[in-house]
């Protein structure tokens, strides 16, 4: 019988990212992500404070937004793919590790300038967001609006928001869970932005490893979770 186990091997195998990007230093990348940072900026000043409003926005200007978050998204995509492709097909290169941790960098910070959005669109009340939801103009992100809503009883607030992407881009381990508030607290749980809370809340945990002491043999850490 043959062996189909090596098969599955990606050994010697290499990707062709020409129709992305030409080379690590293509200095279209930094103008892609230059451009993402500044398209995000523009669109935080049109889109900020008018998604969640009384009777919600109107259909076509949430059209607007979700379009340009969708080509947004196709920018990040595409740059992110490239650095992250580039990056495991050889780990020990410091160009493709520097361009890596650039472009997580760069792609941490469009991220949190448009996360408004999606906590605008859970801010919304439900009666308000149906409406939109049975719109004709957005039929074809029906999907993608419903499942932003989902986690709208356990959202964070937009600075807790932007403290876990940050930990999540620096590679440090981040979880949660949802608990009764009573029981979150008891656990330990800060509720450190001062928010209002229900009575079933998100609790994020945030563990990284932490010094403890030197010796001759080298230097103790040990993981601990906030």
């Amino acid at each position: 019988m043959a062996d189909t186990a090596s098969t599955f091997s990606a050994t010697g195998v290499t990707w062709d990212l020409g129709e992305l990007f030409a080379s690590h230093d293509d200095p279209r990348i930094a103008a892609t992500l230059a451009d993402l940072l500044a398209r995000a900026d523009a669109f935080a000043t049109r889109f900020r404070g008018t998604i969640h409003v009384p009777g919600g926005p109107d259909p076509e200007h949430l059209l607007a937004a979700v379009k340009e978050l969708e080509s947004l998204d196709d920018g990040m995509s595409r740059v992110g793919a490239y650095a992250a492709l580039l990056y495991s097909g050889d780990t020990l290169k410091p160009e493709y590790q520097n361009l890596q941790h650039r472009v997580e960098q760069a792609l941490t910070e469009v991220r949190n300038r448009l996360l408004f959005f999606d906590l605008e669109w859970m801010e919304l009340d439900d009666e308000a967001a149906a409406r939109l939801l049975d719109a004709p103009a957005l039929r074809g992100y029906r999907h993608y609006l419903q499942v932003g809503r989902r986690y709208r009883p356990h959202k964070l607030s937009e600075p807790e928001e932007r403290l876990v992407n940050e930990k999540v881009r620096e590679d440090i381990d981040v979880h949660w869970e949802l608990k009764a508030y009573e029981d979150a607290v008891s656990g330990g749980a800060m509720a450190l932005f001062g928010e209002k809370y229900t009575a079933q809340v998100r609790v994020v945990g945030i563990c990284e490893p932490v010094h403890t002491h030197d010796h001759a043999d080298g230097a103790d850490y040990e993981v601990r979770c906030f």
